[in-house]
């Protein structure tokens, strides 16, 4: 029982660790940020003033929606996020909710004209590769049929690992090193805030892949030029990597009227199986 006591405050621990870190980085989250600028520019020139309801998915205590709406007049938004610190420490706006449940639980009362996935896709894992790959298509396929209007944008940030060979070798490397515990201590020392728990980068053909097959249509493409560097060699090597980084991606939403729905889940299913097999091959 003492044990298991320990465990489960250890767990905790991590968990409030990983949180904190969350909110110390997003507390510098600002309009000038390459992201938000790029964000709201599109937003303008798609929506053209009209009033519009944006979901920020694990969107953390708000700083992202808080500088959107304080940019866009006539927005209004909702974070769904299920951590104890985003209830804690809420930035408050006139325009923006915290609903504090977990995204997967979720039911909307009404769609979305924006979805924002900020740096967040990265962190659905599970248990193995298989889980983890049906996770990330499961939070897709639910944000195309449940969540964004037909015509709505979805908004990914996300860091992208491109292998020296292969199509996503890099990616799988991190996973399967930082879900392991015995070694989380010396991962999280080395800045992996995910130690002990996993975390599933991809390649952009990778994404990209995942996107299509779960009915969005990619658009553009924005790189941050701040954050898209070499990693050093000793990184690099044990990773297989040939170069990271961040951008944003603009996902539209398909036209869905008809039988799209059912051919989407159909390639979202075959999906799974091929780039199952390609990791373990990998």
């Amino acid at each position: 029982m003492q044990q298991n006591l320990q465990g489960q405050n250890m767990e905790a621990s991590k968990s409030k660790v990983q949180d904190i870190k969350f909110v110390e980085w997003s507390r510098g989250v600002n309009e000038e940020s390459y992201d938000l600028s790029e964000m709201t520019r599109i937003i303008e020139n798609r929506f053209k003033g009209k009033s519009i309801k944006i979901a920020d998915i694990g969107g953390g205590i708000g700083t992202t929606v808080n500088a959107l709406c304080s940019s866009l007049d006539t927005a209004y938004a909702d974070v769904i996020d299920n951590s104890p610190l985003a209830l804690e420490s809420f930035i408050s706006h006139a325009r923006t909710n915290l609903i504090y449940e977990d995204f997967f639980d979720f039911k909307a009362e009404r769609k979305y004209d924006v979805v924002i996935f900020r740096t967040v896709l990265h962190h659905f894992v599970g248990q193995s590769e298989k889980e983890t790959l049906a996770l990330q298509i499961k939070a897709l396929n639910k944000t195309h049929s449940n969540l964004v209007t037909e015509g709505g944008v979805v908004f990914i940030i996300e860091n992208f690992y491109e292998p020296a060979f292969g199509s996503d070798i890099t990616g799988r490397i991190i996973y399967e090193l930082t879900k392991l515990k015995f070694s989380s201590a010396v991962f999280r020392y080395l800045g992996a805030n995910t130690a002990g728990e996993g975390v599933r980068f991809r390649s952009f053909n990778s994404w990209k892949r995942i996107f299509e097959k779960c009915g969005f249509e990619l658009g553009t493409k924005i790189t941050a030029d701040d954050w898209s560097m070499s990693m050093p060699i000793w990184q690099r090597i044990p990773f297989v990597c040939k170069n990271r980084h961040q951008a944003l991606v603009v996902l539209q939403n398909a036209a869905a009227a008809d039988s799209r729905g059912e051919e989407s889940k159909g390639k979202s299913k075959r999906l799974e199986q091929e780039l199952h097999v390609e990791a373990c091959a990998a």
